[in-house]
């Protein structure tokens, strides 16, 4: 059975039924080459990724986080403020930008509008805007593994 290995009782994490898979390295060398993108804004990525994790039923203190977000500002006050982030004087503009972008794409893809996108553009800029798409499409991947194999990331991002 080619999927097998999704049910192997010895794995404990994400990471280590991943490493089963032939797509693996694949998969590692995109997130490794998603964090390194010049594009890409590591503190809105992680926000993003957290509050979609938290949107899941994730708790967002819990989770482990990119190092490079951590080295960009990201701290635990900010990560405990997440769910207030429409509100929070720790979020600005482009962080709402982006924040409000992953969650119409999390609940409503097909509903993310012409001035949805033009907002995240004008926040972040065209290369900025096509990284983080594409960073918050396998972040939204990743946490949908973790949740449908009940297993949990052991390493940040």
């Amino acid at each position: 059975m080619a999927t097998s290995w999704i049910r192997d009782p010895r794995a404990r994490s994400l990471d280590e039924l991943l490493s089963l898979s032939p797509a693996a390295d694949t998969l590692r060398a995109w997130d490794v080459a998603m964090w390194r993108d010049p594009a890409t804004d590591p503190l809105l990525l992680e926000l993003c990724r957290l509050r979609i994790g938290q949107m899941l039923g994730l708790d967002p203190r819990t989770r482990p986080v990119s190092p490079a977000a951590v080295a960009a500002g990201l701290d635990d006050a900010t990560i405990a403020d997440l769910p207030r982030w429409p509100t929070s004087l720790r979020f600005g503009a482009r962080e709402r930008a982006a924040l409000a972008f992953a969650e119409q794409w999390l609940f409503d893809p097909s509903g993310v509008t012409d001035d949805d996108c033009a907002a995240l553009r004008g926040a972040i800029g065209d290369p900025g805007c096509a990284a983080f798409t594409m960073g918050l499409a396998l972040s939204e991947a990743m946490l949908r593994l973790e949740l449908a194999l009940g297993v949990a990331r052991t390493a940040g991002a």
